[in-house]
């Protein structure tokens, strides 16, 4: 699919429906979305269908704190294109690397990441629980999600 991605400058909360397709916890989601840069991935009709937040942390690191693309349009290179742009945005502003994180039960995103050149650094046990805001019994292809694996990519 052919799609331009272009940095969102209205705010953030506008695009707070495909947050939701990357977080189920709108404790977490409400800290966080109107922090950092916004990039949407818009269709040639103008559609939004996918979105990145990168978020400064300390004075040399980007933080990749939210990322989705719409059901329909999966796997067809649109998260590469957004993930791409923040990491091109984010060599031009001189920072030093860009670190994300994922589910370890998203087999899918745990190849993706690595495919588009990051490394993994560690895992955090217990992130995906009610105490930290998210429903309990969530799960990605049966496997139970639970943990959270954490990337970064050297610029």
């Amino acid at each position: 699919m052919d799609v331009r991605v272009e940095e969102y400058s209205g705010p953030h909360r506008d695009m707070y429906w495909s947050f939701r397709e990357a977080d189920d916890s709108v404790e977490r989601l409400d800290a966080y979305i109107d922090l950092g840069r916004l990039w949407v991935a818009r269709a040639m009709d103008g559609r939004v269908v996918g979105h990145l937040q990168a978020i400064p942390v300390g004075e040399r690191d980007w933080e990749v704190t939210n990322t989705a693309v719409v059901e329909p349009q999966r796997r067809q290179g649109i998260g590469r294109a957004l993930l791409d742009r923040a990491v091109d945005e984010a060599r031009q502003a001189g920072v030093y690397r860009v670190i994300l994180a994922t589910g370890a039960a998203d087999v899918g995103a745990l190849r993706f990441y690595q495919r588009c050149g990051f490394r993994m650094t560690h895992v955090a046990q217990d992130v995906f629980t009610p105490a930290n805001g998210y429903p309990a019994g969530l799960e990605v292809d049966g496997i139970p999600l639970l943990d959270q694996v954490w990337f970064e990519r050297t610029l």
